[in-house]
């Protein structure tokens, strides 16, 4: 129990982590222009999104990738079944 908790608070602590990275270098990129608030927030999505998926393309295997991001869809095998 102790192990899964532990595990659980880095797991948290990382993602917390990253998206605390993702909106500084957002708001750095953004400091000098006059985006709306509709662009501050498509670009901290997007830049969350680019760091979660470097930190799953770290952890994960070809295989669960590749299921992750759906690439069996695009095969005609699958269309067919």
């Amino acid at each position: 129990m102790a192990l899964t908790t532990s595990h659980a608070r880095r797991e948290s602590a990382a993602q917390t982590w990253i998206e605390h990275v993702a909106r500084r270098a957002v708001d750095h990129a953004l400091a000098d222009t006059d985006a709306s608030m509709y662009a501050y927030s498509y670009a901290y999505g997007r830049a969350t999104g680019h760091a979660v998926a470097a930190q799953h393309q770290a952890r994960f295997d070809a295989y669960v990738l590749d299921a992750l991001r759906g690439t069996g869809l695009d095969s005609p095998a699958a269309v067919a079944a």
